[in-house]
């Protein structure tokens, strides 16, 4: 064979190979979509069950199979930047720096009260599997949430997260989680959570990073009517987290929050000198 023939061989050969591999690759793609996709379809005819069944220990064995079916589908390390759209009832928030997500659902109960469930999922980085911890929600077990306790996974307030905001504080990530916690029939509530991981990777709940009034606290919690809505969001533009003030609609109702809701003002904390500062009247407008 001479040399213009060796060195088209090698050309062909090579050419056939990536070909190959990308044919692989688009295969185990599509693969994975596909078993998703499966997958998500099964989640969600279990979730249409949930909601049929009248009976609050049939609704929490029938969550079982959805806690089994996520918890395998967070394991390869592919799932961590699936958004999980394909599911309707469960939602997936990253962090600003794609370090974590978290993946959160709740089960409506009989009485109108809520039990949360969750995963915390770590970037795989190089690695094949995904490092996840499982949410355990003991709020409805909690008679008074302390805003400055510290809780593990297994001892978690349980929330469905919409938002993250990450800082550096003492050269370590520390994230605030921003989230709705359906109550029951008369209210609802929402939480300012913070978090971040031990040196050792474990995630945890409760730093006192945020200053109320001159007090350190972990956590923020607000609960306001049913009926009405809540804005708590960060705000890119003024660089800080914006929520509505809430009041009694009457001063008579002063602690009964079935009869809170806006006032048409609003608050905020603001990342200042490593930790994030309550402001009140924040011109939004």
């Amino acid at each position: 064979m001479n040399t213009s023939t060796m060195n088209k061989t090698i050309i062909s050969s090579a050419i056939f190979i990536c070909i190959s591999c990308a044919l692989f690759s688009k295969d185990n793609k599509t693969k994975s979509f596909l078993q998703n996709k499966e997958v998500s379809v099964k989640v969600n005819a279990l979730f249409d069950s949930i909601i049929k069944v009248k009976n609050d220990l049939n609704r929490l064995e029938i969550n079982k199979g959805v806690d089994q079916y996520l918890a395998n589908m967070l394991r390869p390390a592919s799932s961590f930047s699936d958004t999980f759209k394909l599911i309707k009832k469960i939602g997936k928030v990253f962090s600003p720096d794609k370090k974590f997500c978290i993946i959160t659902w709740n089960v409506p109960l009989i009485d109108g009260q809520n039990i949360f469930f969750g995963y915390i999922q770590q970037n795989p980085g190089k690695d094949s599997i995904c490092n996840i911890f499982k949410l355990n929600d003991v709020s409805n077990s909690t008679s008074n949430i302390k805003v400055n306790n510290q809780y593990k996974p297994d001892q978690w307030i349980g929330a469905l997260y919409y938002e993250i905001i990450a800082e550096k504080i003492n050269k370590n990530m520390v994230y605030l989680l921003l989230g709705s916690r359906l109550n029951d029939m008369k209210t609802n509530k929402k939480i300012i959570e913070t978090f971040s991981f031990t040196n050792e990777g474990q995630p945890y709940f409760g730093l006192p990073v945020i200053d109320n009034n001159g007090i350190l606290q972990s956590r923020i919690q607000f609960e306001y009517a049913v009926a009405i809505s809540m804005t708590l969001r960060y705000n890119k533009k003024l660089e800080m987290i914006v929520f509505d003030h809430l009041s009694p609609s009457s001063p008579i109702y002063k602690g009964d929050y079935k009869f809170y809701g806006p006032d048409f003002s609003y608050d905020g904390l603001k990342f200042e000198k490593s930790k994030w500062v309550y402001k009140s009247d924040v011109k939004v407008f």
